[in-house]
């Protein structure tokens, strides 16, 4: 009787423990399928990246992140491109989404259609890689608060019109507001922010955005970026500019670590009620 009794609890054990493997097993393919679909949305505009900024975006270490990225290479929806600066430096890596990657990227139920670029390794350039990485970790910190509805890099704004710029990022907060983002690593001629000043007067005057922050990875660049633009919110061939007086108010300055409380005294402008967190 009592081995009949042990025989039943362990035929009743083992049948918990195939029920609670195939759980599990189903629970890892779920996440797994989640970070996949996480890399893909982030390529879907941001078209390649660093794998440590994925890790950074999943939280998730190297060895993770690099078994990711293999299965979604495998799946032919990244690919890898490996390039040395110079003959005594490391190789730089970067992922880049595929044709084939974008097909699975966009959303359909929220009315979006398949982005028609995707990474080609002859067109990526290495001058521009470090802003490129800086400007997705800056996005992966808004959107990890909750601030934003769309991140739109200036690549994926179409073609310029004459005498047309695009901010290197628009931003379509969750408070109802585009603001434009200008990620200043080094600090520009005074004749070249003239110019991008004069068009977002304009474009602050007309609707387009609401706001323009310009961010810089330090405090000293950052200052230096705001004197040199500010000026032109005083003086404009000698008088006056009523135009930049106007929307001064609709321009912040600041650096990569305090980017976030930047959005959030934006969005106490916007609503009163809403304070900084400290």
């Amino acid at each position: 009787m009592n081995q009949r009794i042990e025989s039943e609890r362990a035929k009743q054990a083992r049948k918990e423990n195939v029920v609670h493997l195939i759980h599990d097993s189903t629970d890892r393919a779920k996440r797994e399928q989640e970070k996949k679909d996480t890399i893909l949305r982030l390529l879907r505009t941001e078209i390649y990246t660093r794998p440590m900024v994925l890790g950074e975006l999943l939280g998730i270490g190297k060895r993770a992140i690099r078994n990711t990225i293999e299965s979604l290479e495998k799946d032919g929806l990244v690919k890898r491109h490996s390039v040395r600066p110079m003959s005594d430096m490391e190789s730089v890596v970067v992922v880049g989404i595929t044709e084939r990657g974008q097909s699975l990227a966009f959303d359909p139920a929220n009315g979006e259609a398949p982005v028609d670029r995707y990474f080609d390794p002859k067109k990526y350039s290495l001058m521009q890689l470090q802003h490129h990485v800086d400007t997705q970790r800056l996005r992966i910190a808004a959107e990890g608060i909750g601030y934003v509805e769309e991140w739109l890099p200036g690549s994926m704004l179409g073609a310029r019109k004459k005498g047309e710029k695009h901010p290197d990022v628009v931003v379509y907060a969750s408070f109802g507001q585009r603001i434009a983002i200008e990620v200043e690593r080094s600090i520009k001629s005074p004749k070249r922010y003239r110019s991008i000043f004069r068009y977002h007067l304009e474009s602050l005057s007309s609707g387009k955005w609401h706001w323009v922050v310009w961010v810089s990875p330090t405090e000293s660049i950052s200052d230096r970026v705001r004197a040199l633009v500010l000026p032109e919110a005083e003086y404009e061939n000698g008088a006056v500019d009523l135009l930049a007086e106007r929307h001064r108010e609709q321009l912040f300055f600041c650096d990569y670590k305090n980017f976030v409380a930047c959005l959030q005294n934006i969005e106490s402008l916007v609503y009163p009620s809403v304070m900084p967190e400290e």
